[in-house]
């Protein structure tokens, strides 16, 4: 399995979009008139790794939001791995065990976990990074070291460089 260098790479690596559903803006998800959602393709620049990127948000609660990326592993089962994912704050009824549903947070995958066969994100930090849909959503693209985000997004230069 993955190594926590191996995944620390597989996010960092240079990255390009090259498909979105939708190709611009968001879509109605299907499940609330609420909820929107899109799914982008992105490549490693030397096409050798490939991951699913997925955006969710709520337009009547703003600060309910999930921003990921799966990876696309090589063999049958797990045929995906959640590497990272970036969410906003979950609601007032709190079900976690640490609190972390009132707050904005990272769940991040480890090597620890995949030696037990947990394939979920289960490490995951509060964080102060991002306090937004837009603000998440330009770390998280900026992290992954996606290339072409011009393409597929109206975002300003001012906006990329702030983090």
């Amino acid at each position: 399995m993955l190594t926590d260098l191996q995944i620390k790479s597989l996010i960092s690596c240079d990255k390009k979009i090259v498909n979105a559903d939708p190709k611009k803006g968001m879509k109605p998800d299907g499940k609330s008139e609420f909820l929107q959602r899109r799914n982008l393709d992105v490549c490693s620049l030397s096409e050798q790794e490939t991951f699913t990127v997925f955006l969710r948000k709520n337009n009547f609660l703003i600060e309910q939001f999930s921003i990921g990326i799966l990876y696309k592993t090589r063999v049958r089962e797990p045929s995906s791995i959640m590497l990272l994912r970036y969410n906003g704050i979950h609601g007032t009824k709190d079900y976690s065990i640490d609190g972390h549903y009132g707050d904005f947070h990272i769940h991040r995958i480890t090597e620890n976990l995949l030696s037990q066969e947990i394939y979920e994100p289960r490490e995951i930090s509060r964080t102060s990074l991002y306090n937004s849909f837009d603000q998440a959503l330009s770390l998280f693209l900026r992290k992954l070291n996606i290339i072409n985000t011009k393409d597929f997004f109206q975002v300003s230069n001012i906006q990329l460089e702030l983090f």
